[in-house]
């Protein structure tokens, strides 16, 4: 098993599209060294790459349609190679960036999170069936957190630099846009009346990897630092993201949804109200173009409940290996239970100390948020951002896997907590401007609250 990783890299990069592939990354990791601001376009792309599944051998149960188009099934099908690879080309500007002021560029909830990984590939090493996956899961999330945890500690300087990373993921939810709009142009079949995989594979995947985008899109729609064109170009991706959460049926993911905008919004209705009229025109315009987008609405009110199995199952496993888990059931329905049975208590007693941080984290930001002044809706919008990751916890076990958007997006929000809760008791450095105006994905200025100088 683990030759087979070894070979499947192998031939990958025996293909031309391969080879170039690693040629790219290299010239991309020397770009970066030459300007270090490419790393926020890079980051997007490593997030968005994490969306694709399946490829040629998945079943998009839209209309028959079997198989991606050209590029997407190239993506689709090395999709975990060209992740690594782009986060491999942000290794050395994770490790030769400066700390600054920042007592700490890691979190201990990023600690927490890279040790429940390192247990869960540590644990798939003991099945030989399992080896290879296990040494790959070593080795990955050691990248991962260096890239997401480390390097994004240091280069999370400024309330500017946080606008910055806001930027690659709304960056990210443009792509994926445009990617799913590309696939239904090449197949219009795939706008039927089935659940919507688009380029995940899998409705369900399809409907949380939506939800993780949307609050950010809405966030950054509401700041006036956006030109006429990128306020548009986001209106579309938050219409479109609405619109594929509707086709995929999800009701995990429209709970998510919903979670998000009730903490992102709260109480403020002179916030929301502007806001659900614009994005809905978006929406019923491509509702518009697209009259099955309401063929599953039904889906969101049935109470049918399909995971009961599953939980059972989960926690029988459990209690038949509760120290270190049994490795085999840790792919079902229910992230915590997931944890328990594949990986026992040796495996929860990390995510137990990871969730309890994360609340400790987010208490502190909460408070300290009048630091920032108008820029504490930055506060309100990572905690929306988070509060989608455990209600999403209840009835997937996406979390659990370093290769999908779930993980990489915690790794982001839980740097960008990390980053507020420190930057309230170092104000004078934290909320200074950057001293030149930096380019971002699709921020206009990523000044917090001022253009710089």
């Amino acid at each position: 098993m683990y030759e087979s990783y070894w070979q499947q890299a192998l031939s990958f990069l025996g293909t031309p599209e391969g080879f170039l592939a690693f040629l790219m990354m290299l010239a991309v990791l020397a770009a970066i060294l030459v300007k270090p601001q490419l790393r926020w376009h890079v980051l997007a792309f490593v997030l968005v790459s994490t969306t694709f599944g399946g490829g040629d051998e998945s079943t998009i149960d839209f209309g028959g349609v079997r198989s991606l188009p050209w590029p997407l099934s190239f993506l689709a099908n090395n999709a975990r190679l060209i992740t690594t690879f782009s986060a491999a080309s942000l290794l050395m500007a994770s490790i030769t960036a400066n700390r600054g002021w920042r007592p700490k560029a890691v979190g201990f909830g990023a600690l927490c999170f890279l040790a429940l990984y390192l247990w869960i590939a540590f644990r798939a090493t003991f099945d030989p069936t399992t080896l290879g996956r296990g040494i790959l899961g070593l080795v990955s999330c050691t990248i991962f957190f260096t890239v997401l945890a480390v390097g994004l500690g240091r280069w999370l300087q400024t309330l500017d630099d946080a606008y910055h990373l806001l930027g690659s993921i709304a960056t990210a939810g443009f792509l994926f846009v445009v990617a799913n709009l590309y696939l239904l142009i090449l197949h219009p079949s795939a706008g039927g009346t089935g659940r919507f995989s688009g380029t995940t594979a899998n409705p369900q995947f399809m409907g949380i990897d939506c939800v993780l985008l949307l609050p950010t899109v809405l966030f950054l729609i509401e700041r006036g630092t956006l030109s006429k064109f990128r306020r548009i170009a986001l209106l579309a991706t938050a219409g479109f993201l609405i619109i594929f959460l509707l086709w995929t049926g999800s009701r995990t993911g429209m709970l998510g949804a919903v979670t998000a905008v009730l903490v992102l919004y709260q109480w403020r209705i002179h916030r929301f109200l502007p806001m659900a009229v614009v994005v809905g025109l978006a929406v019923y315009m491509a509702i518009w173009f697209f009259p099955d987008s309401l063929a599953h609405l039904n889906r969101f009110t049935d109470p049918t409940n399909s995971r009961a199995t599953s939980y059972d199952a989960l926690w029988n496993a459990f209690l038949w290996s509760p120290i270190i888990g049994n490795g085999h059931a840790a792919h079902a329905e229910s992230m915590y239970l997931s944890v328990l049975a594949g990986y026992g208590i040796v495996g929860g007693i990390p995510l137990l100390a990871l969730i309890l941080h994360t609340l400790s984290s987010a208490i502190s930001a909460v408070r300290s948020r009048h630091v920032f002044g108008r820029d504490g809706r930055l506060v309100d919008l990572v905690l929306a951002n988070l509060a989608i990751i455990p209600v999403i916890g209840l009835f997937e076990e996406t979390l659990i896997g370093i290769f999908n958007p779930l993980s990489l997006f915690f790794y982001l929000n839980l740097a960008l907590l990390t980053f507020l809760v420190l930057a309230a008791h170092h104000p004078a450095e934290a909320l200074a401007s950057t001293p030149a105006a930096l380019e971002s994905p699709l921020l206009e200025s990523a000044s917090a609250g001022h253009v710089p100088a």
